[in-house]
């Protein structure tokens, strides 16, 4: 476990999130460790740039990460209420392209949930940003800590996470469909009364969209009811494809979201 502080940068006067150590431990001064060296990996507007690995002499070891001012996707969510499908889209959008930058980095985030979704105003507009790499693994890892490992949160967890498998990108992309199932639909299809009823509900096949959100476009109905296929050699996994429906669907071709591919620095977020 960790703990996450607001601190200032000493050099640049810059707000910035610190995360340390819960309890000091070899195994959580790794975690940490390894956090860091996958998440720098990553660059992208639509993920939270770790900034700086810091090392204390007694062991500790902390993440210095930018600061974003707003609320994560799962408070939005609590209020009990689907999103506008152009909300969701946006939304989406950013999250596909992150995942596409992760991907292409060699790393397997594993955790995809609204807690995992920051979302912060830019201009006029709110940004999805993904963040916490404390579970994500390279997608060739093996031991521990390594793609095989049973991790994430159940009720947003691929089949194959659940069944102990080796995981890869798929498994993200389906993370990022109940997510986004949960988005348009105000709830989360997997969610049982305990976690024996997540599983069997998980490992069975997903309810189609439209059972709650008939009004729903075709095209994007699909694309989730795909993202979201038990069997992962047919599950719909191309988050190009994913970011080209949702964009599509939200009827607004300037939607400013950028795609993996193009060289890209993560902003700091001016805070008054």
């Amino acid at each position: 476990m960790s703990k996450v502080w607001l601190a200032r940068h000493v050099r640049t006067g810059a707000l910035v999130a610190v995360k340390t150590m819960k309890e000091e431990s070899r195994g959580e001064a790794a975690r940490l460790i390894r956090e860091a060296r996958l998440a720098r990996r990553v660059v992208h507007p639509n993920v939270l740039r770790v900034r700086e690995l810091l090392r204390a002499p007694g062991g500790q070891v902390a993440l210095v990460m930018d600061y974003l001012v707003g609320e994560s996707l799962a408070k939005n969510l609590a209020r009990g209420r689907a999103l506008p499908l152009l909300v969701a889209a946006r939304l989406g959008c950013g999250l596909a392209a992150a995942l596409d930058a992760t991907h292409r980095a060699g790393v397997v985030h594993r955790d995809v949930k609204p807690d995992n979704v920051l979302l912060a105003e830019r201009g006029s507009e709110l940004q999805a940003t993904l963040v916490d790499f404390g579970v994500a693994t390279c997608a060739h890892w093996s031991g521990p800590g390594g793609a095989t490992d049973c991790v994430g949160t159940p009720s947003y967890m691929a089949p194959e996470q659940i069944q102990g498998l080796a995981v890869d990108g798929r498994a993200d992309v389906f993370s990022l469909g109940v997510v986004l199932f949960e988005c348009l639909a105000g709830l989360n299809p997997f969610e049982g009364v305990d976690l024996v009823d997540t599983f069997r509900r998980t490992l069975a096949p997903a309810p189609s969209l439209a059972r709650f959100a008939p009004s729903l476009p075709a095209p994007v109905i699909e694309l989730i009811d795909g993202m979201l296929r038990t069997d992962r050699e047919t599950r719909l996994s191309n988050l190009r494809h994913v970011y080209d429906t949702l964009l599509a669907s939200a009827h607004e071709p300037a939607v400013d979201v950028a795609w993996l591919g193009e060289a890209s620095t993560a902003r700091w977020l001016d805070v008054a």
